[in-house]
């Protein structure tokens, strides 16, 4: 959704309880231009593969209101407004395929 492309072993921290932590966000909201994923080991494991119908729905909910209002606004203190739109652009792409996309088939695209 956020166009991560540095995702790797290295960048996920595991809690005492469990829970993951993922770091190292410096590369989130490429542009589109340089494509949508770079960690191709992680993607073989997902592209091309439904999304759970649960994941689709909260995806869907960051798309309306007042949610996406929220979200815009928090996100305008860290990022551009080409990049906050790029994002929704991005979700609502994932939202329409229904899949994990294949790399090198850029998600959400803005021009």
């Amino acid at each position: 959704m956020i166009g991560m492309i540095d995702g790797h072993q290295k960048n996920i921290m595991i809690e005492k309880g469990g829970e993951v932590r993922l770091i190292d966000n410096g590369l989130s909201f490429p542009n589109m231009q340089s494509g949508f994923y770079n960690n191709f080991d992680v993607t073989k494991l997902v592209m091309n593969k439904q999304i759970p119908e649960s994941l689709l729905n909260k995806l869907k909910s960051l798309l309306v209101d007042p949610v996406r209002t929220e979200l815009s606004i928090s996100l305008q203190e860290l990022i551009s407004q080409q990049e906050i739109e790029a994002m929704f652009g991005r979700v609502q792409a994932l939202c329409d395929a229904g899949l994990v996309p294949v790399p090198g088939n850029a998600v959400g695209n803005v021009s």
